[in-house]
C-alpha cells in the first residue's frame, strides 16, 4: 500500500510532513587553527564565516565557525576544559 501525503511518498504507515525532524543530528562545530607566524602576515585574512576565536598559550589562533557565542564557548570548553579560555569576537576592519 502506498500513501501520498504532501510531497512525501511512503509505504505502509502515514507520516505527517509538519516541520522539524525529531531525529536530526546536532551539527559538529568546525574549528580552524592558524599559527602565530601565519597570523602576523600583512595579507592574513581570518577564515570565512568564523565569528569567534581564542588565542591559546602558544600564540596560535583557534577560530570557531558558528554564529552563536554560547555554542562557540561550549566547543572551546570541550577542547581545552571549562574556564580556560573565553571566546572573542572577530572584528573585521577595512583600512583605507
Amino acid at each position: 500500500m502506498t500513501t501520498e501525503q504532501g510531497n512525501t511518498k511512503q509505504s505502509g504507515t502515514i507520516q505527517s510532513n509538519t516541520g522539524k525532524n525529531p531525529k536530526k543530528k546536532k551539527k559538529e562545530i568546525e574549528t580552524f587553527t592558524v599559527s602565530h607566524w601565519e597570523s602576523m602576515s600583512l595579507t592574513f585574512i581570518p577564515p570565512a564565516r568564523c565569528k569567534y576565536y581564542i588565542k591559546d598559550a602558544l600564540g596560535d589562533f583557534i577560530y570557531v565557525k558558528t554564529s552563536k557565542r554560547n555554542l562557540a564557548q561550549e566547543r572551546i570548553d570541550e577542547m581545552y576544559g571549562e574556564g580556560k579560555y573565553k571566546v572573542r569576537q572577530v572584528i573585521k576592519a577595512e583600512i583605507r
